[in-house]
């Protein structure tokens, strides 16, 4: 499964990236925690420190469904998207 994620602001940076989009590669029968999984881990890599992902950013389907409150549901869709928690980030 081809999931395109996309960084609203600079959110981006958080994951040491410097394009606002990217794809990730996920098995076919996946759920969305499994594409939390693979966030939390790059952000782990970029921050180096203990921060929870969750304090920083705000995951969420392209129809505004946060990730967090459907994690153990399988994927139906192709983007999802990145932003910061708090405003004006």
């Amino acid at each position: 499964m081809k999931l395109k994620i996309k960084y609203i602001g600079r959110a981006m940076e958080l994951f040491g990236l410097k394009e606002k989009e990217e794809i990730i590669y996920l098995p076919d029968n996946a759920i969305y925690k499994d594409a939390v999984e693979v966030l939390k881990k790059k952000f782990a890599e970029t921050n180096k420190s203990n921060i929870d992902i969750f304090n920083e950013v705000v995951l969420f389907t392209s129809d505004g469904r946060i990730l967090k409150n459907i994690e153990n549901q399988p994927i139906d869709t192709k983007e999802i998207r990145v932003g910061y928690l708090i405003a004006g980030g």
